[in-house]
């Protein structure tokens, strides 16, 4: 584990990794009536965070109910665990998550390799009599412009390559964390960097019925059928948790396992903690050797954002392959969540090379990224031109 002072009050970070014990089933917003298809997909931010919260709530014997009360009279979250649950609560409150990600069991004695959604601004090259490669595309030169080409906001410039054969994006594509490393470190990924999504995980399909409780037959026209999510052998989930020394006792120490429900139908992971060293290979950026070099952005995580642009950052180029809705369960109101629209992880930021430095980790709502949303990795990128 490793620890922090703040203050009067001791931080602890640690990793946990979450192992499947069945398939999982993360729903999305849609209605599920009868003869309908639940479809699952992975978990995202407000899932893991949720199952964390949740069993360090029950550990520390937080009233559910008084709690629910409290949210439904209109009190955020951090208030409502304060005067329920007194100073643990309020503890609890301030824990933050990272993930989840997906990762691969590697050999004995070595590191988990992690996978992330691959940037966006990385293309399949087609060339005829040549073998596929991998190209990049980054900001042109603000003295060069393309022909109709119009900018989505003020002074933004074009993403390009100087690469002349046919381009194709990347579809389902997932990027290790050495490949992002390099991608960070303002170079092109190695096609072997980069795994389909069906090399880590895939789709179940069920049928099932409802059964009448008083007389032990199925309910007339409850047929219905849900998809749900398999991870490929060695595949499982990390997780990196932070905050108050004891609100993190209430999770699963080194040397524990402890099974909890991580989505729905009541399926169920295997919890285990780690410290830093570890746990997974995360990616980072070699030191740049350039000061004047642009930072990028990459989306690990979905950000909530008010649209596309994150506020507060002086963008000079920007890809954003799309938006995914959330929404889900409140447990303490009792009714769905409203549904928002989160941006794709795998988007990237590109900011002038003269813009202020982001601040904290996450892109989005202090009380959004806390959960985990918007989480990025920060590197270089040079001018298209000059490549």
């Amino acid at each position: 584990m490793t620890e922090l002072d703040q203050g009067l009050v001791k931080l602890k970070r640690f990793w946990l990794c979450l192992e499947p014990v069945d398939t999982l089933f993360f729903r999305d917003g849609r209605p599920f009536d009868p003869a309908s298809r639940a479809i699952s997909g992975l978990p995202n931010p407000q899932v893991l965070a949720g199952a964390l919260r949740t069993e360090m709530l029950r550990c520390a014997d937080i009233d559910f109910a008084r709690l629910g009360d409290c949210i439904r009279n209109g009190h955020r979250f951090e208030a409502a665990a304060r005067q329920v649950g007194g100073s643990l609560g309020e503890q609890i409150a301030k824990t933050n998550f990272r993930g989840p990600y997906l990762g691969r069991k590697n050999d004995i004695g070595k590191q988990d390799r992690l996978f992330y959604s691959a940037p966006a601004t990385l293309r399949h090259s087609i060339k005829e009599g040549a073998e596929d490669k991998i190209v990049r595309l980054d900001p042109l030169c603000a003295s060069q412009s393309l022909p109709g080409w119009q900018p989505n906001a003020q002074d933004m410039v074009p993403l390009w390559t100087r690469d002349k054969s046919i381009l194709k994006p990347l579809d389902e594509i997932w990027i290790t964390s050495e490949g992002l490393s390099a991608f960070l470190s303002g170079k092109t990924p190695k096609s072997d960097e980069l795994v389909s999504s069906d090399d880590l995980y895939g789709f179940e399909d069920r049928t099932g019925i409802a059964i009448d409780p008083d007389i032990g037959t199925t309910q007339e026209g409850m047929i219905y059928a849900t998809r749900r999510l398999v991870l490929r052998s060695g595949m499982r989930f990390w997780a990196q948790v932070e905050g108050p020394t004891e609100a993190l006792d209430l999770l699963p120490r080194q040397d524990e396992c402890r099974l909890l429900p991580f989505g729905g139908e009541g399926r169920q992971v295997a919890v285990t903690s780690c410290n830093r060293k570890d746990g997974p290979l995360t990616a980072c950026a070699e030191p740049a050797q350039n000061p004047e070099n642009g930072r990028c952005l990459v989306l690990i995580t979905p950000a909530l954002l008010n649209g596309w642009h994150p506020s507060g950052l002086d963008l000079l180029s920007a890809a954003v392959p799309g938006h995914v809705p959330v929404s889900g369960w409140d447990l303490a109101r009792g009714g769905p969540k409203p549904t928002r629209f989160s941006v794709k992880a795998g988007s990237v930021y590109f900011l002038s090379p003269n813009s202020k430095r982001s601040q904290g980790s996450g892109l989005g709502d202090i009380h959004d990224t806390s959960l985990g949303w918007g989480e990025y990795c920060e590197g270089v990128w040079h001018h298209a031109s000059n490549l």
